[in-house]
């Protein structure tokens, strides 16, 4: 490829770091938080604050779904899986995708002695 013009531009980027009474959140921490229903599948109303997703896979986890951190309505952090379709092995439906898209688009979080990317 021939170029007429190339440049170098910095630009800024910014990392949320999830922290936790001032410390940042270990690996192990996040793996020890509750794991909790964030959607009623139901109703399709949210059981509390989703915060981010933390892109974090460990085990037999995968990245076939995302980790979404949020607060519950008794004000405890917790976490839950959010597969693509309402349940794994069901076809997607426009609501669930709806929602689904939205966390997609919350910021990413990061914590401590992970290899995200």
């Amino acid at each position: 490829m021939k170029a007429t013009s190339v440049a170098l531009m910095p630009k800024a980027v910014t990392i949320t770091m999830l922290e936790v009474d001032g410390h940042p959140m270990s690996a192990s921490v996040f793996r020890q938080l509750p794991k909790k229903l964030l959607v009623n599948r139901r109703s399709m109303r949210l059981n509390g604050e989703p915060l981010g997703r933390v892109n974090y896979y460990w085990g037999s986890c995968n990245s076939m779904h995302l980790h979404i951190v949020w607060v519950d309505q008794a004000g405890d952090l917790t976490r839950d899986c959010v597969y693509p379709t309402r349940a794994r092995n069901e076809p997607p439906d426009h609501e669930w995708t709806d929602i689904y898209l939205k966390f997609q688009a919350l910021p990413q979080l990061f914590i401590e002695g992970t290899d995200e990317g």
